[in-house]
């Protein structure tokens, strides 16, 4: 009998390049604050958002999706004909089949790649870096194009307190191949079910009511596990004792840059729990003046979820200052 032939690769990985495609609308919480008997001054204390991106009616997940997704491409030196696998998380396909990701696929003129979604909601584009990571050092992949991207907008309730002024549209995607040392750490990730009605997107499960499905969400208990049960996930025995270490890095700038977490308003919380300074997070921790938050890009984008971790891998890339809050009292 033939032997049974295995891969045996167990290469380096690393991101090789970035791209990302945020909507020209922009929101700011002025717009929103009526509705919810607001204030703008309520919200940045309470999440440091100051404006949002919103996708137009003629911008769909699948053409943002392209966008960043050629961006990335170009940036890592390659073509299309250079990607194997393509991976979409998004909870914005309303289409069960074919995926958004064959679709991306054909638009971007990856032939014969394999292609599928994930849904993850805010934890989805680290599951797909886990999932390319070792796809590419297992042999089965060589050059993975990775997507996030989401239209919350058009599945947000506007009156609700809790939820209008939190999420946004958008796109991020990147590139991972083979690298000659290894540039991406290990992907801690989990579930819990028990707690599955927190956030959700309802009215999908009675389409004879003909209801727009909307995000509902539990905002206090939210944030009460992103900071308690999340910190303690990466005390694992196969993982370095200091936080930062789980820390994702691109092959070609010299400075490492942390992915980031389910919620950003919860990582200012997260190090103490570590034992760890709060500095070590890079930028996701470095405070501009009178502001009682943790810069980070979240401020002038919202909260695209799947979409969320790339932004302010790119906005870092792309220049010495990202999109960040002036330090003038006005934002």
């Amino acid at each position: 009998m033939q032997a049974l032939r295995t891969t045996t690769s167990l290469r380096p990985a690393a991101i090789s390049g970035v791209g990302t495609f945020r909507p020209e609308r922009v929101v700011p919480n002025s717009e929103l604050v009526e509705r919810i008997d607001s204030s703008d001054e309520w919200i940045q204390q309470r999440t440091g958002i100051v404006e949002r991106r919103w996708a137009t009616d003629e911008q769909t997940p699948l053409s943002m999706a392209l966008e960043a997704g050629q961006l990335a491409i170009e940036r890592a030196g390659l073509s299309a004909s250079d990607i194997d696998t393509v991976i979409i998380s998004t909870d914005s396909h309303f289409q069960q089949t074919p995926s958004l990701a064959v679709s991306v696929a054909a638009g971007l003129g990856i032939e014969d790649a394999a292609a599928w979604d994930i849904s993850a909601a805010c934890a989805g584009f680290c599951y797909g870096v886990g999932q390319a990571d070792a796809l590419v050092r297992g042999g089965l992949a060589t050059h993975v194009l990775l997507i996030g991207v989401e239209t919350l907008s058009r599945v947000t309730d506007l009156t609700d307190r809790g939820t209008a002024f939190l999420f946004s549209d958008g796109a991020g995607a990147v590139v991972i191949g083979p690298s000659d040392e290894p540039a991406i750490g290990p992907t801690v990730w989990g579930s819990d079910g028990h707690q599955s009605e927190v956030i959700t997107i309802k009215s999908w499960d009675h389409p004879e009511a003909n209801l727009s499905p909307k995000i509902e969400m539990d905002g206090r208990t939210v944030f009460r596990w992103a900071t308690t049960a999340s910190p303690t996930r990466p005390r694992k025995p196969w993982l370095p004792p200091v936080w930062s270490r789980a820390t994702c890095r691109c092959s070609f700038p010299t400075r490492p840059t942390t992915a980031s977490p389910t919620r950003c308003f919860a990582i200012w919380a997260c190090p103490t729990r570590w034992s760890s300074p709060a500095t070590s997070s890079g930028w996701a921790t470095r405070r501009p003046p009178r502001s009682p938050w943790p810069w980070r890009p979240c401020s002038r984008t919202g909260r695209p979820r799947a979409a969320t971790s790339p932004s302010p891998l790119v906005s870092a890339l792309d220049s010495s200052t990202p999109d960040r809050p002036s330090d003038s009292p006005d934002g």
